[in-house]
């Protein structure tokens, strides 16, 4: 902690990153401490160390927070930063010392996230870390089709809606195989646990039904209820996630060693 008696405030726009970062910080500082969410369902205000915070009720209850309440400010996924949600929500307060984390720092829109928290303090490139060794190493293997989602997402028409995609990739036949083919190499560890990102909510919901042992995650899962999921899949008493439109970043299931793409990317 930056100082003795200081309160920290840690923003995402992902409660699933909010609860693991919980854990993390309550395991590095002990229960000497008092942790507390504020978003949709928990709103913990001054009477917490650690508060652990989504942008968006942030973003609609700065008055509860005076500017200087904070000592510590991180901002994780940071990269979201320039959003009109967040910047002003990062501007509210002042604290004495803020932290950006990202993995992605640099923005496709040009927009700069150093205008905000300055110049790296610790930079580690992707090939880096493959070079010391600091992450797992990639058995990638490239399965193909006979759909081609290029050909699929734009046409001379133009881009196609969400509800023709999801028409044009639901072949039964081609689901049920694309599900033998994840089984039969996921079989290759003694204990498989398999993450597959699908290209939809709906997808992702009618693939769960012929992949084995699998359960669904997405936005529209109760959030309680995403969380005994992921906690049973991390536990391994469920053995396969697929998933439509979350898990997309910041979340940390080490004991997964199978990812399945079936989304362009």
């Amino acid at each position: 902690r930056e100082e003795r008696g200081g309160r920290i405030l840690f923003l995402c726009h992902n409660n699933d990153i909010l609860y693991q970062a919980k854990t993390t910080f309550q395991a590095v500082n002990g229960s000497d401490h008092s942790y507390g969410y504020f978003h949709g369902e928990e709103k913990s205000l001054h009477q917490v160390d650690f508060l652990f915070a989504s942008f968006q009720p942030m973003e609609r209850n700065l008055e509860l927070f005076n500017p200087d309440e904070f000592s510590y400010l991180v901002v994780d996924e940071s990269h979201h930063s320039h959003a009109y949600t967040y910047r002003p929500t990062i501007e509210h307060f002042r604290p004495k010392f803020l932290l950006g984390a990202t993995a992605t720092p640099d923005r496709l829109d040009m927009l700069d996230i150093r205008e905000i928290f300055g110049r790296e303090v610790y930079f580690l490139p992707l090939e880096d870390a493959m070079a010391r060794g600091l992450v797992t190493p990639v058995d990638y293997r490239l399965l193909t089709d006979e759909i081609q989602l290029a050909r699929v997402l734009k046409t001379d028409e133009g881009s196609v809606s969400l509800a023709e995609l999801n028409r044009r990739i639901f072949v039964p036949r081609r689901d049920e195989e694309i599900a033998k083919i994840i089984t039969r190499h996921a079989s290759e560890f003694k204990y498989p646990r398999v993450i597959v990102f699908c290209a939809s909510i709906r997808h992702c919901n009618h693939l769960t039904k012929v992949l084995p042992d699998s359960f669904a995650i997405h936005s529209r899962v109760p959030e309680k209820e995403r969380q005994v999921k992921l906690e049973m899949f991390r536990q391994g008493a469920i053995g396969t996630v697929s998933t439509g439109d979350a898990l997309n970043e910041g979340i940390d299931i080490p004991q997964a060693n199978v990812v399945a793409f079936l989304r362009s990317t």
